[in-house]
């Protein structure tokens, strides 16, 4: 993949001389049509350079704190903004744990892991703890004793990609060389998770929280969600560049569920196009509690409004789906896809 990369120039609404518009960096996608070729150039080297390419001044707002309305306002808007549908990569989540929220994703027998597969999708999230509201840290060690099976279950020859999703860089070390994709729901608290990634030739997928699986339901507060949201995006999108990290391996995951209510949640799958920065997006969305915002409908009674929010985000351009039921997904997405061809 080319990583020269290719910067797109929006104005962000201010005339301070020659630093009157914003400048991000693409990796993953080609030029929206919207944008005219004179406001788009390449530049050897680049990464997500924030700094260097926004005006000083709004930048320090931001990493301060302040200033953030006005960055929520142009998030929304869409750094990128893709209304148009493309079949986004599913990847299918199976739970090695004992008390995930959503019981049917527990595995029991290798006929879950053979459905996952046969399913079509194209990436296998694997995990062994569960982070639902609330829950108690699994140790490593626990965390390897159940992941060890899984592996061995798996046949790597139908040439899907494996995540691991774990927060442990233990565990991620002891099967790094199964995995593809390390799901860090940790929102990079431990750098040898995206270090990993980077030695190991590994993506990385970075997402929101604030605390931890435990507390995070306190800490569902925010002056300014999307504002907030950037903020934390930036600065750790910093840090992967000083890692060294390649671009074309981050993901980005707004966290829905993680340290988040039910209409912020929401708000959040109605603007996904306020966490377009060039890498590929991963919506957990999977029939989580808010989902039933306007029902009680249990976790089991939830495919419904799992599969309304996949098609509409994915005719809002998402790039990765987390889902429980691959297959029911695949077939509203394809047929989905089929009614909107002319």
């Amino acid at each position: 993949m080319d990583t020269s990369g290719i910067d797109f120039f929006f104005k962000n609404g201010k005339t301070t001389g020659m630093h009157d518009q914003l400048s991000f960096t693409c990796y993953s996608r080609e030029c929206p049509e919207n944008i005219k070729s004179s406001k788009v150039k390449m530049e050897s080297q680049s990464y997500f350079k924030f700094e260097q390419a926004m005006d000083k001044k709004l930048v320090k707002e931001i990493l301060e704190g302040r200033g953030l309305k006005e960055m929520s306002d142009f998030m929304i808007n869409g750094i990128f903004k893709k209304s148009v549908f493309s079949m986004p990569e599913i990847m299918a989540i199976l739970n090695f744990t004992p008390d995930s929220f959503y019981a049917a994703s527990r595995v029991r027998d290798g006929a879950q892991i053979k459905n996952a597969i046969e399913s079509g999708c194209q990436i296998l999230d694997i995990g062994a703890e569960s982070t639902r509201p609330g829950a108690i840290e699994t140790t490593p060690d626990e965390e390897i004793r159940r992941l060890a099976s899984a592996f061995e279950s798996i046949d790597r020859r139908d040439g899907y990609k494996i995540s691991l999703d774990s927060r442990h860089y233990r565990t991620v070390d002891s099967f790094i060389g199964e995995i593809d994709i390390i799901n860090d729901i940790s929102g990079m608290e431990d750098l040898k998770l995206p270090e990993a990634a980077r030695d190991e030739g590994k993506s990385y997928v970075l997402m929101h929280i604030k605390g931890n699986p435990t507390n995070m339901n306190k800490m569902a507060t925010y002056d300014d969600l999307f504002g907030e949201m950037a903020k934390f995006f930036f600065e750790k999108l910093k840090a992967l560049n000083q890692l060294g990290l390649k671009p074309e391996k981050i993901i980005i995951d707004p966290g829905l569920g993680f340290s988040k209510k039910g209409v912020q949640n929401l708000e959040i799958v109605r603007n996904p196009g306020a966490f377009n920065f060039g890498f590929k997006r991963l919506f957990g969305h999977s029939r989580k509690s808010f989902l039933n915002l306007n029902s009680k409908n249990k976790p089991e009674e939830r495919l419904p409004e799992t599969l309304s929010v996949s098609l509409h985000l994915a005719t809002e351009g998402v790039e990765i789906l987390r889902v429980h039921d691959p297959v029911e997904n695949i077939n509203a997405l394809r047929f989905f896809q089929k009614l909107r061809v002319h």
